[in-house]
């Protein structure tokens, strides 16, 4: 997970948002409401991971449940070497709801490695949604002082979305895997 720096931050609005709107609209895809992604590449990605990895779907359930609503876009800017997502530690509380903002590196963005990169952050806004403390950007950072630990520059990481990340990849291969025979 990225804590979202100032380089990233210059492509979000003041709370996280990139400009232009995000919406499923226009997309020929389906993901479920609470998720919303502003590139239909990306929604077909998740829509397919949806249907091969059960870890995922039971996530993707878990993030409803706890009433995330989850952005998800692209960004041309350069995160930490190697990372091909972040979570936004900035929250909007709307209601009942907490949003959530995901951002992917374009250079990951149309195979696999997107969803997989999605169960990581998917499970990183699951740690958030269930803490109910954390509903503001100190509050989330110092919970992932907590539960997670540093791996470089604005980075923490936790090892719940490691092996979240693992195991989507492994349910995605295995899945691959049966079709090609």
């Amino acid at each position: 997970m990225v804590r979202v720096t100032a380089l990233v931050a210059l492509a979000l609005t003041a709370w996280g948002m990139p400009r232009t709107a995000i919406s499923n609209e226009g997309c020929a895809t389906s993901v479920p409401e609470h998720v919303r992604i502003s590139d239909c590449r990306i929604a077909s990605a998740l829509q397919g991971g949806l249907v091969r990895s059960p870890s995922l779907r039971t996530l993707v359930a878990r993030l409803a449940e706890l009433k995330g609503l989850i952005f998800v876009s692209l960004t041309t800017q350069r995160l930490s070497s190697g990372i091909a997502g972040g979570l936004s530690h900035k929250v909007v509380v709307a209601g009942e709801r907490l949003v959530l903002h995901v951002v992917i590196a374009r250079d990951y963005a149309y195979n696999d490695r997107i969803v997989v990169t999605m169960a990581h952050e998917f499970r990183h806004a699951v740690e958030v949604l269930e803490h109910s403390d954390a509903r503001n950007e100190a509050k989330v950072d110092a919970l992932y002082r907590r539960i997670g630990y540093v791996t470089g520059a604005g980075v923490v990481e936790t090892e719940a979305a490691l092996e979240m990340g693992r195991l989507v990849a492994e349910e995605l291969k295995q899945d691959a895997k049966s079709k090609r025979r």
